[in-house]
């Protein structure tokens, strides 16, 4: 059976007219949107500045630091109780405990190419094609263009996250349900940790689950992977002091800080600072390309117009593509220089006092030069 499916639509010119001017309008939203984007990016808490001023205190006695204060203490995690996944997996000395499950299902893929006509009608050719992968979140097989011969069934083990009810650091009690967790470590499966039940096979590092086999499996296999957050590991936390107890810290501007990190002090400040830098150079391209998008968009209707001549309008795309990428990189980095003077009041005080001495310079020099 073929498990690929081809569409094709005519559209003719005075509708590819009509959706272009439709178009226009989602280039707005996005034009406008990118501003408010990139403006609300150069303002955003980095975490790793407030991790700095966090006070130290010790895991293992009591301190005298304020109560509210940020704080971070270093030591080791631990809890008195066991956890597996109520499953598959054996309880054990882990803090957390997360299940990662995929089923092997269908996937719909579909590519679009289009063929423009003499006097601006347009072909829309559209091919779905359907292939077999080990999927998280398989697809809903019902909303395929194709769905017959192409059924997914509901994947019956879903993932989990599951934590201790309770944990220490030191002699100080977590809210562990609560504080962000760092990034968990693959559990290695064996027969030992795991309780092989209900047709589940050890494969490797999978715990397998269907009528196929992992490497020749059938539509509706599962395969499980875990990772966890050990008992007994070195961590830091951040938070605040709360008699005996590490909880949330809120700032003035009310943003949270309580997390865990494993490591040092300065392994978490780095992390943090990492993932500060990532984020805002990702915001900064979005911003641009919703910019770049919406000039595109604003200019559209005018090569759908000149398309009753398909080169003509294959000219105005290229150069208003070329044209829209210089304007909005333009305009982004100047945004992106704006909000960042008007997120930091001293920056935006120099830049002022910069822009008035350099006005009064230019003025005395003309008054000179008469």
């Amino acid at each position: 059976m073929s498990h690929q499916y081809t569409e094709v639509e005519h559209i003719s010119w005075g509708k590819r007219i009509t959706n272009s001017f439709v178009g226009v309008i989602l280039g707005f939203a996005l034009f406008f949107g990118s501003f408010f984007i990139l403006y609300w990016n150069e303002g955003r808490i980095n975490f790793s500045q407030i991790a700095k001023q966090a006070v130290e205190i010790s895991a293992t006695s009591s301190n005298t630091v304020p109560q509210g204060k940020l704080i971070f203490t270093t030591g080791s995690v631990t809890s008195e109780e066991v956890i597996g996944d109520n499953l598959f997996l054996k309880p054990g000395q882990y803090i957390a405990v997360k299940r990662f499950t995929e089923m092997f299902a269908w996937d719909e893929t579909k590519t679009s190419k289009t063929k423009k006509n003499v006097g601006g009608s347009e072909e829309k050719i559209t091919t779905y094609r359907y292939e077999k992968k080990w999927h998280n979140q398989p697809e809903d097989s019902s909303r395929f263009k194709k769905s017959a011969g192409h059924h997914n069934p509901a994947k019956s083990i879903s993932d989990l996250t599951n934590r201790v009810s309770q944990a220490q650091i030191g002699i100080y009690d977590l809210d562990i349900e609560r504080i962000d967790l760092p990034r968990f470590q693959k559990l290695q499966l064996n027969q030992q940790n795991t309780n092989l039940k209900d047709g589940v096979s050890l494969v490797g590092n999978y715990l397998f689950q269907g009528n196929g086999t992992l490497n020749n499996p059938q539509v509706g296999d599962l395969r499980l992977q875990y990772s966890i957050i050990p008992n007994n590991m070195n961590m830091t936390v951040f938070g605040k002091l709360d008699k005996n107890r590490i909880t949330a810290y809120l700032d003035q501007g009310k943003n949270r800080f309580y997390r865990m990190f494993s490591g040092s002090r300065e392994e978490a400040i780095s992390l943090l600072q990492h993932e500060y830098k990532t984020t805002t150079w990702l915001l900064r391209l979005l911003g641009f390309v919703m910019m770049w998008m919406g000039l595109t968009l604003f200019i559209e209707p005018i090569g759908v117009v000149l398309d009753v001549l398909p080169f003509l309008g294959n000219i105005t795309r290229g150069i208003a593509g070329v044209s829209s990428f210089i304007i909005a990189f333009v305009m982004s980095s100047i945004t992106i220089l704006i909000s960042m003077l008007l997120h930091n009041l001293v920056a935006l005080a120099i830049a002022v006092a910069v822009a008035i001495g350099a006005g009064i310079f230019l003025r005395k020099m003309q008054q000179k030069a008469i």
